[in-house]
């Protein structure tokens, strides 16, 4: 009987990571009772370990308002860029840099705010915590972009203490940060998309999902936004539901599967974005 031995050797190969080159972030948010403002960096390879982007801090940012030069953007601190002028509905800004050799540039316009109405019923016994009705009645004229979250308000001590998911069918809302609850009914996130295609009079109605007080209130936020922040905040959110790790750095999503955030900066990456926002304060009915 002849026996055989093969042998072998192990070899440690280093395989480098592709040459790195950062992009530049453009991120602002217009909004029209607030000066101008923008911040500029660079991204981070997915090697590094750092968790804020290195600021840019010599560009040149120009301000354009329907075409025609509004201002220069002066740098402020850690690649903030400001300009004390506020923008206006209907108007279209456009902000251009200029780093070194390199230009970046992002449009967007300001929607207009529409007409809308919040109302709480009574304590409703069929609903969960015995919470009240709530409906949200919203007039639009055209194709519009809007959204809304409630936070839960308690008097005393005063504090806001934490946004309320919301029940409803409405056929109105946006569906894909949704959930269905163990009795079958539709549970919206805390930040609820209204569907832009429907035109006329709306009338939203559901159920805040957490019980709050008799004294307490219900803080709702409304945003007009325009086109580009919609699709940017809806990106957002999905990319931020499906992360693969949660806050404690746990498994969040085993079947990740990775998401495209949309941005309408040409040159570089990032979100200019314009929002209309309004806040009203609904009491609890005695």
């Amino acid at each position: 009987m002849t026996a055989s031995i093969l042998t072998g050797c192990i070899r440690n190969i280093d395989i480098p990571y592709p040459d790195y080159k950062p992009q530049k972030v453009l991120m602002g948010t217009l909004e029209p009772n607030k000066p101008i403002s923008i911040r500029l960096s660079n991204t981070l390879p997915v090697t590094s370990t750092d968790t804020v982007y290195p600021p840019i801090t010599n560009a040149k940012v120009l301000c354009f308002e329907d075409g025609i030069l509004l201002g220069e953007l002066s740098h402020q601190k850690d690649g903030i860029y400001s300009l004390e002028k506020t923008p206006k509905s209907k108007s279209i800004y456009k902000i251009q840099a200029s780093i070194d050799s390199e230009m970046i540039t992002a449009t967007d316009t300001m929607p207009s705010p529409i007409n809308f109405s919040v109302e709480l019923t009574k304590d409703n016994l069929q609903n969960v915590n015995y919470n009240p009705d709530f409906k949200l009645e919203i007039q639009r004229e055209s194709k519009s972009y809007n959204w809304f979250s409630i936070t839960y308000y308690r008097a005393s001590p005063p504090v806001i203490v934490r946004p309320q998911p919301f029940f409803s069918e409405s056929v109105y809302l946006d569906l894909f940060n949704s959930s269905k609850s163990l009795n079958g009914k539709t549970l919206h996130g805390f930040n609820i998309r209204i569907k832009p295609e429907y035109i006329g009079k709306l009338a939203i109605e559901g159920v805040p999902g957490n019980q709050f007080n008799k004294d307490s209130s219900l803080y709702v936020q409304f945003l007009d936004v325009s086109y580009s922040y919609d699709r940017y905040l809806k990106t957002a959110i999905v990319a931020w539901e499906n992360r693969v790790s949660n806050n404690e750095g746990g498994l969040n999503n085993p079947f990740y599967e990775p998401v495209t955030i949309y941005s309408n900066v040409t040159g570089g990456i990032g979100i200019l974005g314009s929002v209309q926002t309004r806040l009203v304060v609904v009491k609890r009915p005695k």
